[in-house]
């Protein structure tokens, strides 16, 4: 299950009175997502604070260089597309 879906089924089952803030968490082993709020009911909650980390240290350097050249591909591929003549 991923920390997203993880998230949404905790809130949906989250519930307690207004004015004792409460903190909800999730992790998928990698990310941790934290969300405080003042109060949650069947309607939605009254979030105060959102904090994503990441208890097992900071991204590798590699990790990182191997995404950001991801990312950096497919914003090429992309702009390629959108300048290229029809043959």
């Amino acid at each position: 299950m991923t920390l997203e879906n993880t998230l949404q089924r905790k809130l949906a089952e989250w519930r307690f009175p207004f004015g004792d803030r409460q903190t909800l968490t999730a992790d998928d082993g990698g990310w941790v997502v934290a969300v405080q709020a003042d109060s949650a009911d069947t309607v939605g909650c009254h979030v105060w604070e959102v904090a994503l980390s990441r208890p097992n240290g900071p991204i590798a350097a590699i990790d990182l260089k191997a995404r950001a050249c991801s990312v950096a591909a497919s914003v090429l591929a992309c702009i390629n597309r959108g300048t290229s003549t029809p043959n």
